[in-house]
């Protein structure tokens, strides 16, 4: 048992009055799950020519039978398909008989560890279909935004072990699109030339409501690396969904085992020019959420993911605009529950800002067993409109039990919030917490039996939560490192 700070908090004319008392707990650590119990399990069929279900795919033309409701599973053959542009998919297979489209090379290697001319460059539109897995995709050099696979009214789709290389966008899943699933994809930013930079604001991966009452559900993320991406991942608001009134719902929504970084080469003066030991970046947030889960029982869960490397964006020739977070939360988002996540050496660490009008930024969510080190200005940063009396920064929300070290300016900025339980967590080695001033005020904000440690040597069980984890995992040198460095 240890003696720890605790603040106990009480309401006065929608002032906060903070009362300081001393008390003993036991420490709690945010140690991470090792888990990939989301991954879909795929086994992918033998490219049998005695196969009637079986169709090869050697050159544009063979295309043609990709719907056919008498074939299921499309072998397709090294080449450059992008001429076609996005190919449709439309007939549907089953959970007994899906339907496959798999990359026919003589291996049965990660396209990461390949070679181009092993591979196959095509992209995909997937419109009112379900039961399709792809396997071993690839595509690569674009600017275009457009240039993705797009899953529209489409469910139970797995695309696995895909390589994006220097595209602005892999994927985009729409309205109406339930249980679809992307693991084990290596997409990565390898470079940029100053004079075609084209950083829109879009992800990796898109998931996007349009307009009011749309829904997209059970979408997985799951054990993919996303390198150098604008966003890695990002829940999206679009158009008719930032109505006042709006509810769109990403119910389901799994973002677990992701490697989500940026390297030295997105990196820039703050101009418009490389700069690898620049202090602003071509790049947005690991995760941005726009919107979260209308449903309680089946929140958007976001876990054991690792981030790093996000710095304050560079808008020159871009509309990039970020502080540099590891994780972004806007406008209305509900029922998340963001849980043993590590987030390092970036600029902030998870930011929650921008209300949208009469709702609270981030609401009836958890924000647990989370580590975050060596972050340069704020690591958890909740706060609402800077006006007495309004609380829509957060609201029914919990902060515990996470792990904070070497944070460099404020540990937590938390105000203009109601009903929010910060408690039981450690911090060593890091600034004074920011409660907001006069005007920037909370509801029931009780801060509890948390722990504080002047340095790390104060903290015996300091390392207990390190973590080694491998870049590059899918390539043909993968590399082992760990968070304390």
């Amino acid at each position: 048992m240890k003696k720890t700070l605790t603040i106990k908090n009480i309401m006065l004319k929608s002032m906060t009055l903070l009362v300081f008392s001393a008390t003993s707990t036991t420490t709690m650590y945010a140690v991470s799950k090792n888990s990939t119990d989301y991954e879909k399990k795929v086994s992918t069929p033998q490219c049998n020519q005695s196969n009637p279900k079986v169709h090869f795919i050697n050159s544009i033309n063979d295309w043609d039978m990709i719907n056919s409701i008498d074939k299921t599973i499309f072998c397709v053959s090294p080449g450059d398909y992008s001429e076609l542009g996005r190919i449709e998919l439309t007939t549907k297979g089953t959970a007994q008989e899906p339907r496959y489209i798999v990359l026919n090379n003589g291996n049965d290697l990660h396209p990461a560890k390949l070679e181009t001319n092993q591979l196959a460059k095509y992209i995909l539109e997937l419109q009112n279909t379900e039961h399709w897995i792809v396997d071993r995709q690839a595509f690569w050099e674009t600017t275009d935004p457009l240039k993705r696979n797009e899953v529209k009214a489409s469910s139970h789709n797995i695309f696995n072990r895909g390589l994006f290389l220097d595209t602005s966008t892999a994927y985009a899943v729409y309205h109406q699109s339930v249980d679809n699933t992307i693991q084990k994809n290596h997409i990565e930013k390898t470079q940029w030339s100053v004079n075609n930079k084209n950083f829109y604001d879009t992800a990796a991966i898109n998931i996007v409501c349009q307009n009011d009452k749309e829904y997209v559900k059970n979408t997985r993320v799951v054990n993919n690396e996303m390198i150098n991406q604008v966003d890695a991942v990002q829940t999206v608001r679009l158009s008719g969904a930032y109505q006042t009134n709006a509810e769109i719902d990403f119910a389901g929504t799994i973002i677990s085992n992701n490697l989500m970084y940026v390297t030295d080469i997105m990196y820039t003066d703050g101009n418009g020019y490389s700069n690898k030991q620049g202090q602003q970046s071509f790049t947005e947030n690991a995760i941005d959420l726009k919107g979260g889960s209308a449903d309680p029982s089946n929140p958007v869960l976001i876990t054991n993911n690792i981030m790093w490397g996000y710095k304050k964006s560079d808008s020159t020739y871009s509309n990039l605009d970020d502080s540099g977070s590891a994780v972004a939360a806007h406008n209305s988002v509900k029922n998340v529950n963001f849980t043993h996540n590590y987030m390092f050496n970036s600029d902030y660490g998870f930011t929650s800002d921008g209300p949208m009008a009469g709702k609270s930024v981030i609401e009836k969510s958890t924000i647990k067993h989370n580590v975050f080190y060596k972050i340069k200005n704020i690591a958890l940063s909740i706060y609402g409109t800077s006006q007495e009396g309004i609380f829509n920064g957060a609201k029914d929300l919990e902060i515990s039990e996470n792990f904070f070290s070497d944070i460099n300016t404020h540990v937590l900025k938390v105000y203009n919030v109601k009903n929010v339980n910060c408690s039981h967590n450690t911090f060593t080695n890091t600034q004074p917490i920011w409660l907001g001033k006069r005007n920037q005020t909370s509801y029931n904000l009780n801060m509890r039996h948390n722990q504080f440690y002047k340095s790390k040597s104060d903290n015996k069980d300091y390392n207990a939560i390190n973590k080694e984890y491998t870049i590059s995992k899918f390539k043909n040198q993968p590399k082992k490192q760990n968070i304390f460095n």
